[in-house]
């Protein structure tokens, strides 16, 4: 069976990158979003923690941001790639 979406929207069509107040926003009131990442092979071969880099590339993958972490001044998300990737 297929899925779909029934409503979508932008954070803030004003911008190109909403801020990190308005994301914060958005997750508390429709829960979670959509967005697009750069993914470098240091981001292919993540394996917990907080991960940052600050390439510059254009975005070629989606995943899903399903929250933050004040403390660590990091979003927490979701990949598509499985339990071999990232945090387990």
């Amino acid at each position: 069976d297929s899925v779909q979406g029934i409503a979508w929207g932008y954070v803030d069509s004003t911008r190109e990158i909403p801020t990190v107040e308005a994301l914060k926003q958005a997750l508390c009131e429709y829960g979670p979003l959509g967005v697009a990442v750069n993914v470098t092979s240091a981001f292919q071969a993540y394996t917990g923690g907080v991960f940052n880099e600050n390439d510059p590339g254009n975005v070629n993958h989606a995943v899903t941001l399903i929250g933050w972490d004040d403390a660590k001044q990091a979003w927490r998300i979701k990949n598509s790639w499985g339990q071999g990737w990232g945090e387990n």
